[in-house]
Protein backbone atom coordinates (compact mmCIF):
# COMPACT_ATOMS: atom_id res chain seq x y z
CA UNK A 1 0.00 0.00 0.00
CA UNK A 2 1.46 3.51 -1.10
CA UNK A 3 2.07 5.70 1.75
CA UNK A 4 0.04 9.52 1.33
CA UNK A 5 2.55 11.93 -0.47
CA UNK A 6 1.26 14.44 2.27
CA UNK A 7 2.77 12.43 5.01
CA UNK A 8 5.73 11.38 3.65
CA UNK A 9 6.49 15.33 3.27
CA UNK A 10 5.62 15.91 6.76
CA UNK A 11 7.69 13.07 8.05
CA UNK A 12 10.66 13.90 5.79
CA UNK A 13 10.65 17.67 7.51
CA UNK A 14 9.38 16.70 11.35
CA UNK A 15 12.16 16.00 13.96
CA UNK A 16 11.62 12.85 15.91
CA UNK A 17 11.08 14.22 19.96
CA UNK A 18 13.87 14.78 21.98
CA UNK A 19 13.38 13.80 25.75
CA UNK A 20 14.50 17.34 28.26
CA UNK A 21 16.98 16.68 30.39
CA UNK A 22 17.23 20.43 32.26
CA UNK A 23 13.80 20.38 34.47
CA UNK A 24 14.56 16.44 34.98
CA UNK A 25 17.05 16.71 36.25
CA UNK A 26 16.02 19.70 38.70
CA UNK A 27 13.18 17.46 40.01
CA UNK A 28 15.70 14.55 40.30
CA UNK A 29 17.70 16.41 42.69
CA UNK A 30 14.78 18.04 44.76
CA UNK A 31 13.34 15.19 44.76
CA UNK A 32 16.31 13.52 46.76
CA UNK A 33 17.02 16.49 48.92
CA UNK A 34 13.55 16.27 50.32
CA UNK A 35 13.39 12.62 50.16
CA UNK A 36 16.51 11.53 51.78
CA UNK A 37 16.94 13.37 55.05
CA UNK A 38 12.85 13.21 55.54
CA UNK A 39 14.01 8.95 55.55
CA UNK A 40 16.27 9.44 57.85
CA UNK A 41 13.90 10.91 60.35
CA UNK A 42 11.26 8.56 59.60
CA UNK A 43 13.50 5.61 59.72
CA UNK A 44 13.09 4.65 63.90
CA UNK A 45 9.03 4.76 63.49
CA UNK A 46 9.41 2.22 60.25
CA UNK A 47 11.81 0.09 61.56
CA UNK A 48 9.18 0.01 64.88
CA UNK A 49 5.93 -0.54 62.78
CA UNK A 50 7.78 -3.56 60.54
CA UNK A 51 9.47 -5.22 63.80
CA UNK A 52 6.22 -5.46 65.45
CA UNK A 53 3.70 -7.82 64.00
CA UNK A 54 0.85 -5.83 64.98
CA UNK A 55 1.84 -2.81 63.51
CA UNK A 56 2.44 -3.81 59.94
CA UNK A 57 0.08 -2.66 57.43
CA UNK A 58 -0.42 -6.67 57.04
CA UNK A 59 0.28 -9.02 59.20
CA UNK A 60 1.57 -12.18 57.14
CA UNK A 61 3.92 -9.50 55.40
CA UNK A 62 7.86 -10.40 57.49
CA UNK A 63 9.89 -7.07 58.44
CA UNK A 64 11.70 -6.28 55.28
CA UNK A 65 8.64 -6.81 52.95
CA UNK A 66 6.78 -4.26 55.34
CA UNK A 67 10.00 -1.78 55.53
CA UNK A 68 10.26 -2.10 51.61
CA UNK A 69 6.33 -1.35 51.12
CA UNK A 70 6.61 1.96 53.31
CA UNK A 71 9.44 3.49 51.46
CA UNK A 72 8.24 2.31 48.35
CA UNK A 73 5.04 4.28 49.41
CA UNK A 74 7.06 7.40 49.92
CA UNK A 75 9.12 7.05 46.81
CA UNK A 76 5.60 7.18 44.33
CA UNK A 77 4.45 10.00 46.82
CA UNK A 78 6.81 11.99 46.77
CA UNK A 79 7.29 11.40 42.66
CA UNK A 80 3.65 11.92 42.33
CA UNK A 81 4.23 15.29 44.55
CA UNK A 82 6.95 16.30 42.83
CA UNK A 83 6.48 14.88 38.97
CA UNK A 84 10.06 12.92 39.55
CA UNK A 85 11.33 11.45 36.34
CA UNK A 86 14.31 9.60 35.29
CA UNK A 87 16.54 11.46 32.45
CA UNK A 88 15.32 9.42 29.55
CA UNK A 89 18.21 7.62 27.17
CA UNK A 90 19.12 9.55 23.91
CA UNK A 91 21.07 6.89 21.82
CA UNK A 92 24.31 9.28 21.20
CA UNK A 93 24.41 9.87 24.47
CA UNK A 94 27.00 9.30 27.08
CA UNK A 95 24.88 7.20 29.29
CA UNK A 96 24.97 4.94 25.80
CA UNK A 97 28.65 4.38 25.93
CA UNK A 98 30.53 1.11 27.56
CA UNK A 99 32.77 3.25 29.68
CA UNK A 100 33.24 4.73 33.32
CA UNK A 101 31.06 7.81 32.69
CA UNK A 102 28.48 6.03 31.27
CA UNK A 103 27.89 3.36 34.01
CA UNK A 104 27.86 6.14 36.98
CA UNK A 105 25.90 8.11 34.63
CA UNK A 106 23.29 5.66 34.22
CA UNK A 107 23.43 4.58 37.73
CA UNK A 108 22.97 8.03 38.80
CA UNK A 109 19.74 8.48 37.11
CA UNK A 110 18.82 4.83 38.68
CA UNK A 111 19.06 2.85 35.09
CA UNK A 112 21.46 0.37 35.38
CA UNK A 113 24.45 -1.03 32.50
CA UNK A 114 22.51 -2.78 30.84
CA UNK A 115 20.34 -5.48 30.31
CA UNK A 116 22.06 -7.51 33.21
CA UNK A 117 21.94 -5.25 35.63
CA UNK A 118 24.63 -5.74 38.50
CA UNK A 119 23.58 -4.29 41.60
CA UNK A 120 27.18 -3.00 42.89
CA UNK A 121 28.55 -0.07 40.88
CA UNK A 122 31.87 -1.12 41.54
CA UNK A 123 30.74 -5.13 39.32
CA UNK A 124 28.59 -2.48 36.93
CA UNK A 125 31.82 -0.64 35.77
CA UNK A 126 34.06 -3.84 35.53
CA UNK A 127 30.81 -5.44 33.56
CA UNK A 128 30.85 -2.32 31.49
CA UNK A 129 34.25 -2.62 30.26
CA UNK A 130 34.15 -6.42 29.98
CA UNK A 131 31.26 -5.38 27.43
CA UNK A 132 32.90 -2.51 25.33
CA UNK A 133 32.85 -2.76 21.63
CA UNK A 134 30.78 -6.33 22.00
CA UNK A 135 27.42 -4.90 23.69
CA UNK A 136 24.64 -7.29 22.78
CA UNK A 137 22.18 -6.71 25.57
CA UNK A 138 21.09 -3.44 24.70
CA UNK A 139 19.86 -2.67 21.14
CA UNK A 140 17.93 0.40 19.63
CA UNK A 141 15.82 -0.62 17.24
CA UNK A 142 13.98 1.76 13.92
CA UNK A 143 10.60 2.69 13.73
CA UNK A 144 7.43 0.79 12.53
CA UNK A 145 7.32 1.56 8.61
CA UNK A 146 5.06 4.16 7.44
CA UNK A 147 2.66 1.93 5.89
CA UNK A 148 2.22 0.49 9.19
CA UNK A 149 0.59 4.00 10.65
CA UNK A 150 -2.94 3.13 10.16
CA UNK A 151 -6.19 3.50 12.11
CA UNK A 152 -5.52 4.59 15.69
CA UNK A 153 -1.88 5.36 14.72
CA UNK A 154 -2.57 7.50 11.97
CA UNK A 155 -0.49 10.59 11.34
CA UNK A 156 -1.42 13.97 12.17
CA UNK A 157 -0.47 16.17 9.39
CA UNK A 158 -2.74 19.04 9.64
CA UNK A 159 -2.07 19.73 13.42
CA UNK A 160 -3.30 18.94 17.00
CA UNK A 161 -7.63 18.31 16.27
CA UNK A 162 -7.77 18.48 12.68
CA UNK A 163 -8.26 16.10 10.17
CA UNK A 164 -9.87 12.93 10.44
CA UNK A 165 -9.25 9.37 10.97
CA UNK A 166 -11.58 6.51 10.83
CA UNK A 167 -10.77 2.61 11.70
CA UNK A 168 -13.47 -0.21 13.50
CA UNK A 169 -11.94 1.55 16.59
CA UNK A 170 -11.64 5.12 16.53
CA UNK A 171 -13.04 7.98 14.73
CA UNK A 172 -11.30 11.50 14.88
CA UNK A 173 -8.71 13.49 14.75
CA UNK A 174 -5.51 11.71 13.47
CA UNK A 175 -3.20 11.27 16.68
CA UNK A 176 0.44 10.36 15.90
CA UNK A 177 2.96 13.27 15.79
CA UNK A 178 4.76 13.01 12.45
CA UNK A 179 8.39 13.26 14.15
CA UNK A 180 6.88 9.97 15.98
CA UNK A 181 7.83 8.48 12.94
CA UNK A 182 10.90 8.92 13.24
CA UNK A 183 11.30 7.71 16.68
CA UNK A 184 14.23 5.22 17.16
CA UNK A 185 13.61 2.77 20.99
CA UNK A 186 16.10 1.13 23.21
CA UNK A 187 15.52 -2.24 24.27
CA UNK A 188 17.33 -4.25 26.66
CA UNK A 189 17.89 -8.44 26.34
CA UNK A 190 17.19 -9.95 29.48
CA UNK A 191 18.13 -14.16 28.89
CA UNK A 192 17.23 -16.79 30.62
CA UNK A 193 20.74 -17.76 31.60
CA UNK A 194 23.54 -14.63 31.86
CA UNK A 195 26.33 -15.23 29.78
CA UNK A 196 24.28 -16.17 26.72
CA UNK A 197 24.11 -13.90 23.60
CA UNK A 198 21.04 -12.77 22.30
CA UNK A 199 19.55 -13.03 18.75
CA UNK A 200 20.74 -11.12 16.48
CA UNK A 201 19.44 -10.12 12.77
CA UNK A 202 22.87 -11.32 11.04
CA UNK A 203 21.11 -14.79 11.94
CA UNK A 204 19.02 -16.18 9.18
CA UNK A 205 17.39 -18.80 11.08
CA UNK A 206 14.32 -20.26 12.37
CA UNK A 207 13.68 -19.50 15.85
CA UNK A 208 13.29 -22.45 17.96
CA UNK A 209 12.18 -20.41 21.45
CA UNK A 210 9.23 -18.02 22.84
CA UNK A 211 10.29 -14.83 23.38
CA UNK A 212 8.47 -12.60 25.90
CA UNK A 213 7.95 -8.50 24.41
CA UNK A 214 8.01 -6.83 27.26
CA UNK A 215 6.74 -3.18 28.33
CA UNK A 216 7.82 -2.08 31.75
CA UNK A 217 5.38 -0.56 34.34
CA UNK A 218 5.15 3.14 35.92
CA UNK A 219 1.88 4.80 34.68
CA UNK A 220 4.26 5.93 31.91
CA UNK A 221 6.24 8.78 33.08
CA UNK A 222 8.56 6.83 35.73
CA UNK A 223 10.97 3.97 35.78
CA UNK A 224 12.71 2.39 32.97
CA UNK A 225 13.41 -1.18 30.72
CA UNK A 226 16.96 -1.35 32.90
CA UNK A 227 16.65 0.09 36.02
CA UNK A 228 17.23 -1.96 39.07
CA UNK A 229 13.04 -2.42 39.65
CA UNK A 230 12.25 -3.03 36.60
CA UNK A 231 15.25 -4.69 35.49
CA UNK A 232 17.38 -6.18 37.70
CA UNK A 233 14.47 -7.56 39.69
CA UNK A 234 11.82 -7.67 37.30
CA UNK A 235 13.20 -8.74 34.34
CA UNK A 236 16.09 -10.55 35.38
CA UNK A 237 14.11 -12.83 37.70
CA UNK A 238 11.24 -13.74 34.70
CA UNK A 239 13.49 -14.66 32.11
CA UNK A 240 15.34 -16.97 34.69
CA UNK A 241 12.50 -18.36 36.27
CA UNK A 242 10.44 -18.91 33.31
CA UNK A 243 13.28 -20.11 31.13
CA UNK A 244 12.12 -17.34 28.16
CA UNK A 245 14.06 -14.89 26.92
CA UNK A 246 12.69 -11.76 27.74
CA UNK A 247 12.69 -8.16 25.19
CA UNK A 248 12.15 -5.16 26.73
CA UNK A 249 11.12 -2.14 25.42
CA UNK A 250 12.63 0.79 27.21
CA UNK A 251 9.74 3.15 25.86
CA UNK A 252 10.16 7.56 26.00
CA UNK A 253 8.01 8.61 29.14
CA UNK A 254 5.52 11.55 28.42
CA UNK A 255 5.27 14.19 28.20
CA UNK A 256 8.11 13.61 25.77
CA UNK A 257 5.70 10.61 24.41
CA UNK A 258 2.08 11.64 24.42
CA UNK A 259 -0.63 8.43 23.72
CA UNK A 260 -0.86 6.86 21.52
CA UNK A 261 3.09 7.11 21.09
CA UNK A 262 4.07 4.15 23.15
CA UNK A 263 1.42 2.10 21.01
CA UNK A 264 3.94 3.02 18.27
CA UNK A 265 7.24 1.70 19.95
CA UNK A 266 5.48 -1.13 21.44
CA UNK A 267 4.78 -1.87 17.48
CA UNK A 268 8.21 -1.45 16.43
CA UNK A 269 9.12 -4.39 19.36
CA UNK A 270 6.79 -6.35 17.30
CA UNK A 271 8.35 -5.60 13.88
CA UNK A 272 12.07 -6.01 15.09
CA UNK A 273 10.98 -9.43 16.97
CA UNK A 274 8.70 -10.97 13.67
CA UNK A 275 10.82 -9.28 10.71
CA UNK A 276 14.13 -8.37 11.82
CA UNK A 277 14.78 -11.78 14.20
CA UNK A 278 12.37 -13.96 12.13
CA UNK A 279 10.10 -15.10 15.14
CA UNK A 280 6.74 -16.25 14.50
CA UNK A 281 3.65 -14.38 16.57
CA UNK A 282 2.48 -17.80 18.06
CA UNK A 283 6.15 -17.70 19.91
CA UNK A 284 5.79 -14.27 21.27
CA UNK A 285 4.19 -13.62 24.50
CA UNK A 286 3.47 -9.73 25.34
CA UNK A 287 3.78 -9.20 28.86
CA UNK A 288 3.68 -5.73 30.88
CA UNK A 289 3.14 -4.61 34.65
CA UNK A 290 0.66 -1.80 35.04
CA UNK A 291 1.04 1.03 32.81
CA UNK A 292 2.60 -2.08 30.68
CA UNK A 293 -0.22 -4.53 30.99
CA UNK A 294 -2.38 -1.32 29.36
CA UNK A 295 0.13 -0.95 26.65
CA UNK A 296 0.07 -4.84 26.20
CA UNK A 297 -3.60 -4.72 25.80
CA UNK A 298 -3.53 -1.82 23.55
CA UNK A 299 -0.75 -3.37 20.89
CA UNK A 300 -2.62 -6.90 20.68
CA UNK A 301 -5.91 -4.51 20.07
CA UNK A 302 -4.20 -3.07 17.08
CA UNK A 303 -2.55 -5.94 15.90
CA UNK A 304 -6.02 -7.52 15.65
CA UNK A 305 -7.95 -4.70 14.36
CA UNK A 306 -6.06 -2.35 12.33
CA UNK A 307 -3.14 -4.24 11.75
CA UNK A 308 -4.43 -7.26 9.50
CA UNK A 309 -4.74 -4.53 6.73
CA UNK A 310 -1.23 -4.00 6.92
CA UNK A 311 0.11 -5.02 3.83
CA UNK A 312 3.69 -4.29 4.26
CA UNK A 313 4.77 -7.84 3.64
CA UNK A 314 4.01 -10.53 1.05
CA UNK A 315 1.43 -13.09 1.03
CA UNK A 316 3.25 -16.00 1.64
CA UNK A 317 4.98 -14.68 4.74
CA UNK A 318 1.47 -13.77 6.04
CA UNK A 319 0.29 -16.89 5.27
CA UNK A 320 2.71 -18.67 6.93
CA UNK A 321 2.06 -16.38 10.25
CA UNK A 322 -1.89 -17.33 10.12
CA UNK A 323 -2.16 -13.37 10.90
CA UNK A 324 -0.68 -11.48 13.61
CA UNK A 325 -1.68 -12.73 16.73
CA UNK A 326 0.88 -13.27 19.23
CA UNK A 327 0.81 -16.60 21.35
CA UNK A 328 -0.34 -15.19 24.88
CA UNK A 329 -0.29 -12.65 27.15
CA UNK A 330 1.59 -11.80 30.43
CA UNK A 331 -0.48 -9.12 32.39
CA UNK A 332 0.64 -8.09 35.48
CA UNK A 333 -1.36 -5.95 37.75
CA UNK A 334 -2.80 -4.49 34.13
CA UNK A 335 -4.08 -1.10 34.75
CA UNK A 336 -7.38 -1.82 32.35
CA UNK A 337 -10.18 0.66 34.14
CA UNK A 338 -9.40 4.30 33.39
CA UNK A 339 -12.17 5.20 35.05
CA UNK A 340 -10.67 4.57 38.38
CA UNK A 341 -9.87 7.80 40.12
CA UNK A 342 -10.35 9.95 42.59
CA UNK A 343 -13.61 10.69 41.84
CA UNK A 344 -14.69 6.96 41.40
CA UNK A 345 -12.60 4.66 43.93
CA UNK A 346 -12.60 0.27 43.31
CA UNK A 347 -14.42 -0.96 46.26
CA UNK A 348 -11.09 -2.52 47.53
CA UNK A 349 -9.80 0.90 48.07
CA UNK A 350 -10.75 1.26 51.63
CA UNK A 351 -8.45 -1.48 52.46
CA UNK A 352 -6.24 -1.23 50.15
CA UNK A 353 -5.15 1.95 50.22
CA UNK A 354 -3.29 1.99 53.30
CA UNK A 355 -1.52 -0.96 51.96
CA UNK A 356 -0.62 -0.70 48.94
CA UNK A 357 2.85 1.10 47.46
CA UNK A 358 0.85 3.33 45.00
CA UNK A 359 -2.19 6.04 44.92
CA UNK A 360 -4.91 6.70 42.03
CA UNK A 361 -3.11 10.24 41.48
CA UNK A 362 -0.20 8.49 39.71
CA UNK A 363 -2.44 7.09 37.29
CA UNK A 364 -4.10 10.79 36.74
CA UNK A 365 -0.36 12.20 36.71
CA UNK A 366 0.37 9.57 33.88
CA UNK A 367 -2.91 10.33 31.60
CA UNK A 368 -2.46 13.92 32.11
CA UNK A 369 1.24 13.83 31.12
CA UNK A 370 0.20 11.55 27.88
CA UNK A 371 -2.30 14.34 26.82
CA UNK A 372 -5.58 12.58 27.20
CA UNK A 373 -8.83 13.44 29.35
CA UNK A 374 -7.88 16.46 31.22
CA UNK A 375 -8.19 19.93 29.55
CA UNK A 376 -9.70 21.36 26.70
CA UNK A 377 -6.51 21.50 24.51
CA UNK A 378 -5.90 17.97 25.51
CA UNK A 379 -9.35 16.84 24.95
CA UNK A 380 -9.74 19.03 21.59
CA UNK A 381 -5.98 16.70 20.55
CA UNK A 382 -7.76 13.50 21.84
CA UNK A 383 -11.47 13.06 22.20
CA UNK A 384 -11.27 9.62 23.79
CA UNK A 385 -13.13 9.39 27.43
CA UNK A 386 -11.91 7.09 30.24
CA UNK A 387 -14.34 4.88 29.62
CA UNK A 388 -13.62 4.12 26.10
CA UNK A 389 -11.85 -0.02 25.40
CA UNK A 390 -8.57 1.85 24.35
CA UNK A 391 -8.29 3.21 27.71
CA UNK A 392 -10.51 0.51 29.71
CA UNK A 393 -10.14 -2.59 28.76
CA UNK A 394 -12.41 -3.96 31.11
CA UNK A 395 -14.87 -2.68 28.61
CA UNK A 396 -13.73 -3.91 25.19
CA UNK A 397 -16.89 -5.91 23.20
CA UNK A 398 -17.21 -8.96 23.49
CA UNK A 399 -16.72 -9.81 20.07
CA UNK A 400 -13.10 -8.51 20.52
CA UNK A 401 -12.63 -10.26 23.45
CA UNK A 402 -12.98 -13.69 22.43
CA UNK A 403 -10.35 -13.54 19.51
CA UNK A 404 -7.44 -12.64 21.94
CA UNK A 405 -4.84 -14.97 22.68
CA UNK A 406 -4.32 -16.97 25.98
CA UNK A 407 -3.87 -14.75 28.44
CA UNK A 408 -2.19 -14.95 32.33
CA UNK A 409 -3.31 -12.12 34.37
CA UNK A 410 -1.20 -11.98 37.81
CA UNK A 411 -2.63 -9.40 40.63
CA UNK A 412 -1.63 -8.89 44.32
CA UNK A 413 -4.82 -9.13 46.90
CA UNK A 414 -3.58 -5.97 48.65
CA UNK A 415 -3.21 -3.39 45.77
CA UNK A 416 -5.64 -1.14 44.24
CA UNK A 417 -6.09 -2.81 40.69
CA UNK A 418 -7.14 -5.86 42.41
CA UNK A 419 -10.57 -5.33 41.55
CA UNK A 420 -9.61 -4.04 37.81
CA UNK A 421 -8.11 -7.81 37.46
CA UNK A 422 -11.37 -9.56 38.64
CA UNK A 423 -13.29 -7.60 36.62
CA UNK A 424 -11.56 -8.42 33.56
CA UNK A 425 -10.70 -11.64 33.40
CA UNK A 426 -14.60 -12.12 34.44
CA UNK A 427 -15.17 -10.23 31.02
CA UNK A 428 -12.89 -12.15 28.99
CA UNK A 429 -14.15 -15.38 30.53
CA UNK A 430 -17.74 -14.47 29.52
CA UNK A 431 -16.83 -13.31 26.34
CA UNK A 432 -15.75 -16.06 25.58
CA UNK A 433 -11.60 -15.90 25.30
CA UNK A 434 -9.87 -19.32 25.73
CA UNK A 435 -7.75 -19.89 28.41
CA UNK A 436 -7.80 -17.03 30.73
CA UNK A 437 -5.98 -17.68 34.27
CA UNK A 438 -5.94 -15.51 37.16
CA UNK A 439 -3.03 -15.73 39.48
CA UNK A 440 -3.67 -13.26 43.07
CA UNK A 441 -0.88 -13.32 45.52
CA UNK A 442 -3.14 -12.73 48.49
CA UNK A 443 -0.49 -10.93 50.39
CA UNK A 444 0.94 -9.40 47.19
CA UNK A 445 1.10 -5.20 46.57
CA UNK A 446 0.69 -3.70 43.13
CA UNK A 447 4.02 -4.82 41.13
CA UNK A 448 5.06 -7.09 43.87
CA UNK A 449 7.62 -8.77 41.15
CA UNK A 450 9.74 -5.22 41.54
CA UNK A 451 10.70 -5.43 44.77
CA UNK A 452 13.85 -7.45 46.02
CA UNK A 453 12.02 -8.51 49.56
CA UNK A 454 9.00 -9.85 47.58
CA UNK A 455 11.52 -12.03 45.20
CA UNK A 456 10.21 -15.85 46.71
CA UNK A 457 6.68 -15.27 45.50
CA UNK A 458 7.43 -13.42 42.23
CA UNK A 459 9.68 -16.85 41.60
CA UNK A 460 6.34 -19.08 42.68
CA UNK A 461 4.21 -16.96 40.33
CA UNK A 462 6.47 -16.96 37.44
CA UNK A 463 6.88 -21.07 37.90
CA UNK A 464 2.83 -20.99 37.95
CA UNK A 465 2.98 -19.18 34.77
CA UNK A 466 5.63 -21.21 33.38
CA UNK A 467 3.61 -24.52 34.04
CA UNK A 468 0.44 -22.62 31.95
CA UNK A 469 2.33 -21.37 29.35
CA UNK A 470 3.47 -25.17 28.40
CA UNK A 471 -0.23 -26.16 28.21
CA UNK A 472 -0.51 -23.38 25.51
CA UNK A 473 2.10 -24.56 23.70
CA UNK A 474 1.17 -27.94 23.80
CA UNK A 475 -2.37 -26.92 22.40
CA UNK A 476 -0.45 -24.62 19.47
CA UNK A 477 1.46 -27.62 18.33
CA UNK A 478 -1.57 -29.85 18.28
CA UNK A 479 -3.84 -27.08 15.74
Amino acid sequence: MAVDAIVLRKVREAKAPVPRKLVPLLRYLLFHIYFVPTSIVLLPIYLIRSILPFLRQDPRWSFLQNLSVLYVRRVIRVYCRLRTQPIQPREDGWRESNSHLGTLLEFANMSGPGGRVIVHPKEAIQAAEQAAGKRTDRVWIDPPPLEAFRGILTINTAGPGKGFAHCKTYAGPPLVEPGFAKVRTRCFWFMHKDGLRPPHRSEKKKRDRPVILYFHGGAGVTFGAGDPFMGQCLAVNMAHTTGIDVFSVDYLLAPTSRWPGHIVQALAGWFYLTRELGYDPSQIIIGGDSFGGALTLQLTRYLLTDFPSYEGYDVESAAARKGEKPGALLLLSPFCDARNDGDNVPPCYAVNHKRDIILLAYGEWGHDAQGVFYGAENQKRCPIGKADPWFSQVLLPDAELAEYPPMYVMNGGNELLIDQGHEFVARARKAGAVNVAHDVVEHGVHDYWTLHTFLPEARESYSRFKKWWSTVERTQSHL
